[in-house]
């Protein structure tokens, strides 16, 4: 790819960019689902793994990463993280779109099982704050 001229260094040491963002959409959508979704799972697990003390701080990387995947459970957790977090610093928009893909984890993928009941009762009481936050 360097030699394609696709890609450019980034300044850190083995980091490198593509040149343009087409470029670099093009590629990933050449890849077949299941290469996409093993990307995706090793990113996710290696952020997690490198952000162990600050999760909250990453987390709405880890529900794209992880919503990206087959790993429901994961996603569900970090949506509802995210949508958490956005809605503490009243991003009341991001924080429904996260809480929105996380209740579409349960009903519309029908994956009820991808939550615990608590999990499940701590996402819609937070959905409902920001229900509450836009009516006001």
């Amino acid at each position: 790819m360097k030699s394609l001229d696709l890609i450019r260094a980034d300044g850190v040491p083995d980091s490198y960019v593509f040149k343009h963002s087409l470029v670099r959409d093009a590629l990933y959508q050449s890849l077949l689902s299941e290469a996409r979704q093993r990307l995706h799972l090793q990113i996710a697990d290696e952020i997690e793994r490198l952000s162990r003390n600050r999760l909250v701080e990453v987390a709405e990387l880890l529900a794209y990463h992880y919503a990206q995947t087959s790993n429901d459970s994961r996603a569900f957790h970090y949506l509802v993280l995210a949508g958490r977090k956005c809605l503490s610093v009243y991003s009341l928009e991001e924080s429904a779109n996260h809480f929105y893909c996380a209740v579409g984890l349960l009903v519309l993928d029908r994956n009820p099982s991808c939550a615990s009941d608590e999990q499940v009762i701590e996402c819609f009481v937070s959905y409902t704050r920001l229900l509450n936050m836009n009516l006001k």
